[in-house]
């Protein structure tokens, strides 16, 4: 007797903590489990015009949509990369409620979907139709809480995180502010470092400076970073004075050459069977890109940017571009 009171015991403790922490983290409020409801029902996709994210430290970026496609107005117009904006819409306008966590304004500062106090808002806006969502912390079971502004209601949400959605422009954007075909670069120069730097392709396939033999991983790894450069963030465009002039008049500027030929060249010379290396006609060359670079003064990380083929000026992390400002024609020679 006095064992089955015990276990009674244990079991009625159980239950008053488990009460407890509902009531805790939940109010006297129930946590509903109703059957799932699309949050944004009845905005249509092709009817958004703007999209605005901001998070819990004021930084935000604007979307716009026109014929055009998705663009940062803020940032001279840049366009956005439109498969991420699409697969952000899609998470955001195919959002279901898997639960209702709060059907009050009590515990909005707990879950971070206060006005002044929450993970990231998102404003979607059409000709017809405005929404705000408020986005909080996950909750213990992986779903995130979002509140639809001004409703009341807090609900839980899957396979959507605050941090999905960014506030940078290069969150935004394609990435790749120059991506060219390493196979097809005949000539590399890098013009106003410690010294210039010409390398070329020898015999089509191995890189010399000056017609002499250089160090190949050191060239490889100075021709990879020169084909595919990322960019972090939008200055502006060029036709702007100011925005071209942090790079003509900027700390160290350089400028890049690149030749690429019309077609791809080899990894390796080849050459018959019993015959020598003959030297190969010089490849033919059909495009030419120009980049210009220069440090940030006043934050030494960045780079600021632009091609002769962009009306853009970029900024670009320094660690993706310095070794061009390192690299001298010594650094090249080959290890003896």
């Amino acid at each position: 007797m006095k064992r089955t009171n015990m276990i009674l015991s244990v079991l009625l403790a159980a239950q008053v903590i488990v009460f407890g922490l509902g009531y805790v983290f939940c109010g006297s409020e129930n946590v509903n489990k109703a059957s799932r409801k699309l949050l944004l029902s009845g905005m249509d996709r092709d009817s958004i015009e703007s999209l605005v994210v901001e998070d819990k430290d004021g930084k935000s970026i604007k979307l716009t949509h026109d014929k055009n496609g998705w663009s940062l107005p803020d940032k001279s117009g840049f366009p956005a990369d439109a498969a991420k904006v699409d697969r952000i819409l899609g998470k955001l306008l195919g959002m279901e409620s898997v639960y209702v966590v709060s059907s009050g304004t009590s515990h909005y500062v707990d879950l971070e979907v206060a006005a002044d106090n929450f993970r990231r808002k998102v404003t979607l806006e059409g000709p017809k139709s405005k929404k705000l969502l408020i986005i909080g912390k996950a909750g213990s079971d992986g779903y995130t809480n979002v509140r639809v502004d001004p409703g009341p209601e807090v609900y839980a949400v899957e396979d959507l995180k605050a941090w999905e959605l960014g506030t940078r422009a290069s969150d935004w954007v394609k990435r790749d502010y120059i991506d060219l075909d390493k196979k097809r670069l005949a000539k590399l120069e890098i013009h106003g470092g410690e010294a210039d730097i010409v390398l070329e392709r020898k015999n089509l396939a191995e890189w010399s400076m000056n017609g002499k033999p250089v160090d190949k991983k050191k060239a490889d790894d100075l021709v990879d970073k020169a084909v595919k450069i990322e960019v972090s963030d939008v200055v502006g465009l060029v036709s702007d004075g100011a925005s071209k002039n942090k790079v003509d008049k900027g700390k160290t500027p350089l400028t890049l050459v690149l030749s690429l030929a019309a077609e791809q060249l080899p990894d390796k010379a080849a050459a018959p069977a019993g015959e020598e290396k003959k030297e190969s006609a010089p490849p033919e060359i059909n495009e030419r890109h120009v980049i210009h670079l220069a440090i940030d003064p006043d934050k030494d990380t960045n780079v600021y940017c632009y091609s002769d083929d962009s009306k853009f000026v970029v900024k670009v992390d320094k660690w993706r571009v310095k070794k061009f400002f390192d690299t001298t024609p010594d650094k090249l020679a080959p290890k003896k």
